[in-house]
C-alpha cells in the first residue's frame, strides 16, 4: 500500500507540540497528525531535583483524539520525551498543555464534547469523533459537576 504524507506547517496549534506531517489517506475518514514535543527537560516532579540531574529515559508515543478536521476523525500521535532521574529514579513523560493524557483527547475536544451533549445523543457524539460513549459521558460528568461547584450568581 502506498501512503502519501504531507509535510505541514503547525496545525495543531498546541504549545509543547510541532506537527511532522499528516496522513490523510490511510484510513477514508480519519486524519493522523503525527508531531513530536519540543517541551525542555525541567527538574524532577517527584523529588524536584535539578534538571542537571534529569537523564533521557527513551520516547513514548501517545495516541490523543481531537476535535474533526473537515468532517473526519483526528488522532494525534505524539511523539514524547521520556525522562529519570537520577537520585529518586523515577521516569515520566512530558506532560504536554492542552493534552489530557489520562482520558488520551484534547482539553478542546472535552470542551466541545460538552457543549455537544446539549444538543446531540452521547452517542452521537461518541461516533462523531471516533470514542466510547461512556467517554463522552465522564466527559459530560466532569463538566456538570464543574458547573454545579462553580458559585451561582443571586437573583434579585
Amino acid at each position: 500500500m502506498n501512503i502519501r504524507t504531507y509535510p505541514q506547517q503547525d496545525i495543531l496549534g498546541l504549545k509543547g507540540l510541532v506537527t511532522d506531517r499528516v496522513d490523510r489517506d490511510s484510513f477514508p475518514d480519519e486524519t493522523f497528525v503525527y508531531a513530536r514535543s519540543t517541551l525542555e527537560r525541567g527538574s524532577c516532579p517527584h523529588c524536584n531535583a535539578d534538571r542537571n540531574l534529569v537523564i533521557g529515559h527513551g520516547r513514548d508515543e501517545g495516541r490523543f483524539k481531537d476535535v474533526t478536521l473537515h468532517g473526519r476523525k483526528v488522532t494525534i500521535i505524539a511523539d514524547r520525551a521520556r525522562h529519570r532521574c537520577t537520585r529518586c529514579g523515577r521516569t515520566w513523560t512530558d506532560q504536554i498543555p492542552g493534552l489530557r493524557h489520562r482520558s488520551g483527547m484534547t482539553m478542546r475536544l472535552e470542551d466541545h464534547i460538552s457543549e455537544r451533549c446539549f444538543v446531540d445523543s452521547f452517542m452521537n457524539v461518541a461516533r462523531t469523533h471516533g470514542i466510547d460513549e461512556g467517554t463522552v459521558r465522564n466527559v459530560f460528568e466532569r463538566y456538570a459537576a464543574a458547573k454545579e461547584a462553580s458559585p451561582r450568581p443571586r437573583t434579585p
